[in-house]
């Protein structure tokens, strides 16, 4: 049986998550229109924006592991391996919009492109998500 704590824990988790997901939301508003205005990526924003993202996804993750009863701890090394692509996904796309040091590696027919945030904003997830697991499967939740 889930305790009164987990179960805020639970329920608190998830709203936190979709409100970071609408601050995430006026972030990336707030550097399209910076990029609008001045045809240059803010580093740091765009930095703000990406840790916002995986926070959600760290969020959400967390929610999952304290409703879970008989989850196994997840192991190390495999999650390593699983968020190696979304990882390198995200660190290309900020080191390229932000300085320019690695080339482009297509126009707007390219799924990574500054157009198309929707597959940055997956992987953000997914690293924030498995993250959280792996400092989740140390952290005992009570009963």
């Amino acid at each position: 049986m889930i305790g009164s704590k987990r179960w805020a824990v639970v329920i608190a988790l998830p709203v936190v998550g979709l409100a970071l997901l609408w601050w995430a939301g006026e972030q990336l508003d707030d550097i399209r229109s910076i990029v609008g205005t001045t045809f240059e990526w803010p580093t740091w924003r765009l930095l703000g924006w990406l840790v916002t993202v995986m926070a959600v996804g760290a969020t959400f993750s967390f929610a999952a592991r304290a409703a879970g009863t008989g989850v196994a701890r997840a192991h190390g090394s495999a999650t390593l391996v699983v968020m190696a692509l979304p990882l390198a996904i995200v660190l290309y796309w900020w080191v390229y919009l932000s300085f320019g040091w690695l080339p482009a590696l297509g126009d707007r027919g390219w799924p990574w492109s500054p157009l198309n945030v929707f597959p940055t904003a997956t992987s953000c997830v997914i690293v924030g998500f498995l993250v959280a697991g792996l400092i989740a499967s140390r952290v005992r939740w009570s009963r």
